[in-house]
């Protein structure tokens, strides 16, 4: 893994740690930095990677939960835009 993306997303890693038990924390941050590292930067679209039949369903899951923070971070971004536009507008 990257030693780059480990130090560029360790504060957001580290501020959803206590929402997992430490286990499951350590299989987040895996699977965060993993999931980081397939998407293609082009088209967003996941690349295709190998998935234990087992794990197939979790996965599913884990990326639909991605996919859901990816368009709420849209929205955020957005309304952060229009707000910043609108600053700049009653500037004098």
């Amino acid at each position: 893994m990257p030693d780059l993306l480990v130090r560029s997303f360790a504060p957001f890693l580290l501020a959803c740690q206590p929402c997992f038990t430490q286990p499951s924390f350590s299989s987040f941050w895996a699977l965060t930095c993993a999931w980081i590292l397939s998407v293609s930067l082009g088209n967003r679209q996941v690349r295709q990677i190998p998935v234990p039949s087992e794990m197939k369903k979790e996965v599913e899951e884990s990326l639909r939960a991605f996919a859901q923070m990816q368009n709420v971070l849209k929205q955020i971004a957005q309304v952060n835009l229009e707000l910043f536009k609108e600053r700049k507008r009653q500037r004098p």
